[in-house]
C-alpha cells in the first residue's frame, strides 16, 4: 500500500467518523426538541386542567362515581387521550428521550380512574389499535 493509499484511507475514516457524529448529534438534537414539544403540550394540557379544577377534579378522582361525562369532561378526556396516544407512539418509535415504564405507569394511572376508565371504554374503539392494546394490558384486561 502506498502512503498515497494510506492518506487516503486515514481521510475517508476520519469523514465516516465525522459524518456520524454529525448523525449522531442531529438525531439527539431532533429526540430533544420532540420531547421539548411533548413537555410543552403536557404542561399546556394541564394548565387547562388547573384553570378549571372545579369542572374536571372528578375525572381524576378515586371516589368518584361513574356517570356520563360532562361537556367539559368529555373535551379534556379526549385531550388527554390524544396527548396519550401521541407520547405513546414518540416513545414507541425512539422519538424523544424518556422513560418509557414511567410514562406507562402514568398511562395506567389516568385510565384506572373510575371516570377516566367509562370514557376509555367507549372510546377505545377509535383509537389505534396499538395504543389500545397496550393501555389495555396496563389496565388488566384480556386481549380478544
Amino acid at each position: 500500500m502506498t502512503t498515497f493509499e494510506t492518506v487516503i484511507i486515514c481521510f475517508l475514516a476520519w469523514g465516516a467518523l465525522v459524518l456520524c457524529g454529525a448523525f449522531t448529534f442531529h438525531i439527539l438534537k431532533t429526540k430533544m426538541d420532540n420531547k421539548k414539544f411533548l413537555v410543552q403540550n403536557h404542561r399546556e394540557l394541564w394548565t387547562y386542567y388547573c384553570d378549571h379544577l372545579e369542572e374536571l377534579q372528578d375525572l381524576f378522582d378515586d371516589k368518584a362515581k361513574v356517570r356520563a361525562l360532562t361537556k367539559k369532561e368529555h373535551m379534556f378526556a379526549v385531550m388527554l387521550t390524544n396527548h396519550a396516544e401521541s407520547a405513546y407512539k414518540m416513545l414507541k418509535y425512539d422519538l424523544v428521550l424518556n422513560d418509557r415504564k414511567a410514562a406507562m405507569r402514568d398511562f395506567a394511572n389516568v385510565y384506572r380512574k373510575p371516570l377516566m376508565n367509562e370514557y376509555w371504554q367507549s372510546a377505545r374503539q377509535y383509537r389505534d389499535a396499538d395504543f389500545v392494546k397496550q393501555i389495555d394490558k396496563l389496565l388488566g384486561k384480556k386481549q380478544g
